[in-house]
């Protein structure tokens, strides 16, 4: 009431002063709320910095500088367009399976993947079939449902995941329903995943399981034989 009736009896110059204070707040609001507004972005941009160092940082030493660029492709043309159809397969970000001689490639390339993915800001995961295996074990020494979700949920998360070294002599069958529900809740939520195994054509769908193989391979994903000779062998990185 105080301030209406304080406008009710200004003078016009009182008035005129009255709407020039309020305009000076209004700007300074303004300039305060995009003062703050890119202070926030800033400390967004600084924070996923951080994490994109941090993710790289635990990059092995033998990967730490692995990119598709510096990938060395075999002097026999056949077989270095083989190899460029697997970095297409990867850089095109949909799921995978690479399967094939030891050595041939498949967890350089892999590292590469996760470099590219993880500069773009996706959030990435590397990990060994046994180290998840022995995470799915964990779950089930709590016998806690509760827990077991858990885990499938966190890996369900991940933009990209990557699971290498899959082999039957690894996992229990329980553990390898436990890689089931992981591969099947991200098929469901669209999140591709990489899996790498020494397997052969003949024994491939059997070890990474057929349920789980047809959901990998499904258009876009696919399925590729890596069975040149091994980069170890030649006495390569």
């Amino acid at each position: 009431m105080a301030t209406l009736g304080k406008l009710l009896n200004a003078s016009p110059d009182e008035l005129a002063e009255m709407k020039r204070l309020a305009d000076d707040r209004e700007r300074q609001e303004v300039a305060e709320a995009e003062a703050r507004r890119v202070r926030e972005a800033d400390e967004a941009r600084r924070a996923e910095q951080e994490r994109i160092n941090g993710e790289l940082a635990r990059f092995p030493k033998r990967y730490a500088d692995a990119t598709f660029e510096n990938y060395m492709l075999y002097s026999d043309e056949r077989v270095a367009a083989r190899q460029r159809h697997v970095i297409s397969c990867l850089r095109s970000g949909n799921s995978l399976v690479m399967y094939g001689k030891n050595g041939t490639g498949k967890t350089r390339l892999a590292y590469s993947f996760l470099r590219e993915r993880i500069l773009a800001g996706k959030r990435c995961k590397y990990i060994l079939a046994p180290a998840l295996f022995d995470e799915i074990k964990n779950t089930y020494d709590k016998e806690s449902y509760d827990t077991s979700m858990s885990l499938i949920d966190r890996y369900a998360r991940y933009d990209h995941l990557v699971i290498d070294e899959l082999d039957k002599t690894f996992g229990t069958k329980a553990e390898f329903i436990g890689l089931y529900r992981i591969i099947n809740a991200r098929y469901d939520d669209l999140k591709p995943t990489v899996i790498m195994t020494n397997a052969d054509e003949d024994t491939v769908i059997d070890i990474v399981g057929r349920s789980c193989y047809e959901r990998l391979i499904e258009y876009p994903g696919t399925a590729v034989l890596m069975d040149w000779k091994s980069f170890r062998a030649r006495g390569e990185k």
